[in-house]
């Protein structure tokens, strides 16, 4: 028996009864907006479930808490969620896979051409290794197993380098007062300048190698420019330096080369410029003056006390130790000045007995070759016997200087030793140190005068005479000089001594006729004064 068909759903059937009343059956479309309102009015009436319990809600719990159209609804979300978390996913996935595309693109790229490099070298490499060794040049000369163009290079490096080191060192024996050392370098710094510019018959010819020194190396000159610049420094610091009167003769000495070599000045002229530089040091120990506001006791003051009168005499004829101390210094300064000042004059330009004088052997060492001038040096200072090789091997870079050719490195200055300019007379010399001497001794004269007129007594006179005298022999003057000194002191001393005594005299006169005036004066005072009381005795007995 077969069964019955089923019913027909409500959708497709005859209309529906409700309430009593018959509805009429609607489209399909029209009855999915009437379910989904009506699914909307029944979520907005109860109470749904939050966004953050959709993930975590059981299906039977589900269905079992909340009616179908909850549960359509719950899907409906899930369902959209799901959509644009794969729409997200699938976007960004998309890019990834682009750039790992790019990157994996690149990386294969790079594999390529590397390969292609690898190729390429080793294909060079076969092609040099299949190639026959190229024959060896062929040098055009030879000059101690070396390149001659390398070493006209290493020359040339020798040669600027001296002048690109010259300033520094230059200055560095200035500051130490080397005056003859730097007179040296800058001479052979000059003549390492000409034989890089000029192309004489001793000098290197640059240009067969190929090398215009003015075109390839501007250097040079500016460079020269700069060192010319220190002939005029070294001159001026080199005259200056000539005031001081502590200097030994050797430094002293060194000086005076100086200035013949790199000024060009005869040696008379540099004897002038010596003393005239000496007197302008004895100028500045003249001018010293004793200053008596600051005596050790004050005329106004005494322990915040005003001095009388009678206390001033005294202090005055006292032995004070402040001014006599002063006056002693400012004397033996004066002194000794013009003492070594005489004293290196005549140990620079008088010659001894079996010697010339020192500045002639030196100029003679500097002209002469270094074995004919050893025993010369022997017992000399280093400073005043110079050599070029002596100065390189102190420059830091004396290695370097080795590559100097060897008549730069034996190079001397040119002194013409019988030429007038490179000597001094003896009755020249005589007569210009005799003169400034006697000039000196003069201009003392004057500043012990107006020293010792603040010597009030003469037992402060006497101590500075006696300390004076006691230390005159130590100076190491000649006879005659210390004979002439002496004269001239005792003449000073004993012209000072009589004007104190003549104040004494006078204060002494004024103060006697003081005295007796204001005796005489009271003994008529009183005789009148007896007469005019007899007068009146009498007058009362009559």
């Amino acid at each position: 028996m077969s069964r019955p068909s089923p019913a027909i759903s409500v959708s497709t059937s005859a209309p529906a009864i409700a309430n009593g009343h018959v509805s009429l059956l609607q489209p399909p479309e029209k009855q999915a907006i009437r379910a989904t309102r009506a699914v909307s009015m029944s979520v907005s009436k109860t109470s749904l479930l939050d966004d953050s319990q959709y993930t975590d809600v059981d299906p039977d719990k589900l269905f079992m808490q909340y009616p179908i159209s909850e549960v359509k609804f719950v899907q409906q979300r899930l369902r959209a969620d799901a959509d644009a978390k794969q729409e997200e996913l699938r976007l960004m996935v998309g890019e990834r896979y682009r750039d790992l595309l790019q990157a994996s693109s690149s990386i294969i790229s790079i594999a390529t051409s590397a390969q292609r490099v690898k190729q390429a070298l080793e294909e060079t490499k076969e092609i040099i290794l299949s190639q026959e060794e190229p024959p060896l040049p062929q040098r055009t000369s030879i000059q101690n197993g070396t390149d001659t163009h390398l070493y006209t290079l290493q020359l040339l490096s020798a040669h600027i380098k001296l002048l690109l080191d010259a300033p520094e060192h230059l200055w560095r024996f200035i500051e130490r007062k080397k005056y003859l050392t730097a007179s040296w370098l800058f001479l052979l710094a000059r003549v390492v300048h000409r034989s890089l510019v000029r192309e004489d018959e001793q000098d290197i010819k640059w240009s067969n190698e190929g090398v215009n020194i003015l075109e390839d190396f501007p250097l040079v000159q500016r460079q020269w420019e700069t060192v010319s610049q220190f002939r005029s420094q070294i001159i001026h610091k080199a005259t200056l330096s000539l005031r001081d009167y502590d200097s030994t003769v050797e430094d002293t000495c060194a000086i005076m080369v100086t200035l013949h070599l790199l000024d060009s000045r005869p040696l008379t002229e540099t004897l002038s410029v010596f003393l005239s530089q000496r007197s302008k040091t004895l100028h500045n120990s003249l001018s010293w003056q004793y200053n008596s506001n600051s005596a050790e006791l004050s005329p106004h003051k005494q322990n915040g006390h005003a001095v009388t009168s009678g206390l001033t005499n005294v202090v005055s004829s006292d032995f004070r130790r402040r001014p006599v101390r002063e006056i002693k210094e400012a004397t033996h300064t004066a002194l000794d000045a013009i003492a070594r000042t005489v004293k290196a004059a005549k140990g620079i330009f008088e010659a001894e007995e079996s010697r010339p004088s020192l500045v002639r052997r030196v100029l003679e060492h500097i002209q002469s070759d270094s074995s004919s001038s050893s025993d010369t040096a022997q017992g000399s200072p280093t400073e005043l016997y110079l050599t070029t090789q002596s100065l390189l091997t102190t420059l830091p870079s004396s290695t370097h200087f080795l590559l100097l050719p060897p008549d730069l490195r034996s190079y001397k200055p040119y002194v013409d030793l019988d030429s007038s300019s490179s000597l001094v007379q003896p009755l020249q010399f005589t007569e210009k140190l005799g003169e400034w001497f006697r000039k000196s001794i003069s201009n003392l004269q004057k500043s012990v005068t107006r020293w010792f007129s603040d010597l009030h007594s003469v037992k402060e006179l006497w101590s500075v005479r006696t300390s004076t005298l006691r230390w005159l022999p130590t100076c190491g003057l000649e006879k005659y000089e210390l004979s002439e000194m002496t004269r001239v002191f005792d003449d000073l001393c004993r012209h000072r001594a009589v004007e104190i005594w003549k104040l004494r005299i006078t204060g002494s006169l004024d103060s006697f006729s003081q005295r007796l005036d204001s005796n005489l004066l009271s003994l008529t005072e009183g005789g009148n004064s007896k007469h005019k009381g007899a007068m009146i005795i009498l007058s009362t007995n009559a």
